[in-house]
């Protein structure tokens, strides 16, 4: 149907790789905060001594991520987000179809065994000639469920500024920021799968993107 192929082009053409960049940007995010982290001395701590630089880098990893994590959870109409995607397919399913997966392939028998199995591993539901807007919809409820989850650590992290100054060695990692964008990351995975029948790559770091801390020489 005509209209079916129009939302496809623009949830796969407009908002897709907007969605992916964003969230794309989590694990590059973190590679960096634990690589500049590395970088960083750590002398012993006596008292309640503060490193401010220390603490910013921290504030900052703290605030990027959760920004980051709760905008892909809101389902604001002027903007594209996951949130928002996963609302309209779960209002129109028939959009993401068998035949559209598998039209996405050459070899017609491989594209339906790996529908088959992307739909028993990720959407097994009602039926199997589209995406099961039920299942859609429990994924669209996770996804707000772990924007709240970090929003509480961010209230948590910032509402304890006095207390953490004198153990910033002890809160090096921050594991449920770094769970909470592992998992919005296969979130998307799995859904850029069903779009493009391709898993993602995401980009790594350039190889001398930390030549800014050496200096000239």
């Amino acid at each position: 149907m005509r209209w079916e192929d129009d939302r496809f082009t623009k949830w796969e053409q407009k908002w897709l790789d907007s969605i992916v960049a964003d969230i794309c940007l989590l694990r590059t995010h973190k590679a960096i905060f634990y690589e500049v982290h590395a970088l960083l001395p750590h002398p012993p701590q006596s008292g309640p001594r503060r490193n401010e630089f220390e603490e910013f880098v921290h504030d900052a990893y703290v605030a990027l991520m959760v920004s980051d994590i709760r905008r892909q959870g809101r389902s604001d109409p002027s903007t594209s987000s996951l949130a928002r995607l996963l609302d309209e397919i779960s209002a129109a399913p028939t959009v993401l179809s068998r035949a559209r997966f598998v039209a996405l392939h050459t070899d017609k028998e491989r594209g339906a065994a790996a529908w088959k199995a992307l739909i028993t591993t990720h959407f097994a539901g009602r039926g199997s000639e589209h995406v099961d807007p039920y299942l859609v919809k429990q994924d669209l409820e996770a996804l707000k469920d772990e924007v709240r989850k970090v929003e509480a650590y961010a209230e948590r992290y910032f509402g304890q500024r006095a207390q953490r100054s004198s153990h910033l060695q002890e809160r090096a990692a921050h594991q449920e920021l770094d769970e909470s964008g592992a998992w919005l990351f296969a979130l998307v995975q799995k859904y850029h799968v069903l779009f493009r029948a391709t898993a993602l790559t995401p980009s790594l770091l350039s190889s001398d993107w930390k030549a800014m801390f050496r200096g000239s020489e």
